[in-house]
């Protein structure tokens, strides 16, 4: 979703002639696909609280894969929110950087959400059964920038230990 647009904005800079059509259609194309992610993180939101109502395998070793993999997203996406954040310091534009704000915090903050809230229902769940505190603490902490991945990791460990300590008869 970033690549092209970072592509484009480089290749602007590098040529400012570039043509403004296809610098549009890039644009264009990465919204639709920012759109099309924020729509399937609300899809797993839902899949989530349904999962939490009625149970579901434990979702830990994907979640820490696909967080670890999103490391890079999230990188340029902090960096071409922090360009379009920097744009606004022109006088003329003084008046766009709270809805920057506002839209950058948004949609990296269903990004983040989006892609751990499996692990929420599922470790909330635990909680909730269990009465352990540990597992309150790692769904708290998927609800924070950089600590989500952490409690990710954490959660994914905890699980598999949990899973090779437990009796041969239970699993």
């Amino acid at each position: 979703m970033h690549i092209p647009f970072a592509v484009a904005v480089i290749i602007v800079a590098v040529d400012p002639n570039f043509s403004d059509t296809i610098f549009r259609a890039i644009t264009i194309a990465s919204i639709v696909v920012c759109v099309a992610a924020i729509v399937l993180c609300v899809l797993n939101i839902v899949a989530a609280v349904r999962d939490f109502r009625y149970g579901a395998d434990c979702p830990c070793a994907t979640t820490v894969k696909v967080k670890l993999a999103l490391i890079p997203f999230f990188i340029i996406n902090f960096i071409i929110w922090g360009l379009f954040w920097l744009g606004t310091f022109n006088p003329l534009l003084i008046w766009a950087a709270p809805v920057v704000w506002v839209i950058s915090l948004f949609t990296t903050y269903m990004f983040m959400l989006g892609n751990g809230v499996q692990n929420i229902a599922y470790l909330a769940r635990r909680f909730f059964t269990e009465k352990k505190l540990r597992y309150a603490v790692y769904a708290v902490l998927h609800f924070i920038y950089i600590a989500d991945v952490i409690a990710a990791v954490l959660a994914c460990f905890d699980m598999k230990n949990q899973l090779i300590s437990m009796p041969a008869e239970e699993i």
